[in-house]
């Protein structure tokens, strides 16, 4: 009996195994990426006026200034930055 079907399945799979390569391409390029930058990257807890939230931030310059959205620590009487590492 002929199969019609396999030139399609042979297409199939070679294209599922150019899209595998090319996801595991940009994963790799992604985790690269967050590896590089993740020191610089910050955990922020805000308390004040009867009000406490969370948000993020990351280090400029020589890592003695910090860097966040406004909703972030609009209001806050104290912000504390914690490092990738635990640091505060």
């Amino acid at each position: 009996p002929r199969d019609d079907a396999a030139p399609w399945r042979c297409r199939a799979a070679a294209y599922r195994r150019r899209r595998m390569s090319l996801l595991r391409s940009f994963s790799d390029e992604i985790a690269a990426i967050v590896a590089r930058v993740r020191p610089a990257v910050l955990h922020l807890r805000t308390h004040g006026r009867g009000r406490s939230g969370t948000g993020s931030g990351f280090v400029v310059g020589d890592g003695d200034l910090a860097l966040t959205n406004h909703h972030v620590a609009h209001g806050a009487a104290n912000v504390e930055a914690i490092c990738h590492d635990g640091r505060t």
